[in-house]
């Protein structure tokens, strides 16, 4: 149903599950919340720590309040992470694009991480069994539990372990994120690296190498031909060499390098790309 009848994943398959996220699933929530308001007013708040819920306590008005309140709070958080925090601009979406490197959202670095964290042949254990658990105790928490006292000293089992798991996700997240940021920074210089690879070929003429060297049959002839000069000199051997030839040869012709550490990187850059 949700392929469409394909048998593959694909636009029908999209479609489906955006309408699925967007008509079915708001309509089965609000569904779930008139049946939270009503079991609300039937068992009554939950009421301060120290006390036990009461029937008697009106749902309205002092309750709808409290939700009320609850609710623009958190719309109002919501609304400044969306102001002062943009979404990223990747562009328009390409099944030929091979430079994107997916990444989940900052809310699931945790369960990212864990799943990094185990074996191949466990995956579905992350991606499962765990959440489907933990899940689980969750929904079956008010039936395991049915003491009056709500205070954390009488339920100091379900507090602790409630606890780690705040941890473990605070602590997995903050992995994600240290992550995320060291391979944007190294995204940045490989774009920067390929930046600098492409005007390589204009420094190569501007600074008057083509006058001696040939690179794919453009060039003089009285330097050798670099067209396949990667193949020949290890990478810790170029600038050395480009910068003070001298030094490694007292008897070459070549000329010191005269420009910046910049544009000797860039000209290095693109002549250990001609392979």
């Amino acid at each position: 149903m949700l392929t469409g009848g394909f048998g593959s994943i694909g636009t029908t398959t999209l479609s489906r599950f955006y309408v699925l996220h967007i008509a079915v699933l708001p309509l089965v929530f609000f569904a779930l919340m008139g049946l939270h308001f009503k079991l609300l007013q039937k068992a009554g708040s939950a009421g301060p720590l120290e006390g036990s819920p009461d029937p008697k306590h009106s749902f309205y008005p002092s309750q709808l309040l409290k939700d009320l309140l609850v609710s623009t709070v958190g719309a109002l958080a919501l609304f400044l992470m969306a102001w002062f925090v943009p979404a990223t601009e990747y562009g328009p979406a390409s099944s030929q694009a091979g430079n994107f490197v997916p990444r989940p959202e900052w809310f699931f670095y945790a369960h990212y991480e864990l799943l990094k964290l185990l074996p191949s042949n466990m995956q579905v254990l992350g991606t499962f069994v765990l959440p489907n658990v933990l899940l689980g105790l969750l929904l079956a928490l008010p039936f395991l539990d049915r003491g009056q006292d709500r205070r954390f000293s009488a339920r100091r089992l379900q507090v602790t372990l409630g606890a780690l798991l705040v941890v473990g996700i605070l602590v997995l997240t903050t992995k994600g994120f240290l992550e995320a940021s060291a391979e944007a920074s190294k995204r940045e210089a490989q774009s920067q690296g390929q930046e600098s690879i492409a005007d390589g070929p204009t420094l190569f003429e501007k600074k008057g190498c083509v006058k001696c060297h040939t690179i794919q049959g453009h060039g003089g002839d009285k330097g050798p031909d670099l067209s396949h000069v990667a193949r020949r000199l290890k990478p810790g051997y170029f600038k050395p060499w480009i910068r003070r030839p001298q030094d490694l040869d007292p008897n070459t012709e070549m000329p010191s390098f005269e420009g910046s550490e910049e544009e000797l990187s860039v000209l290095v850059n693109y002549l250990r790309t001609l392979k």
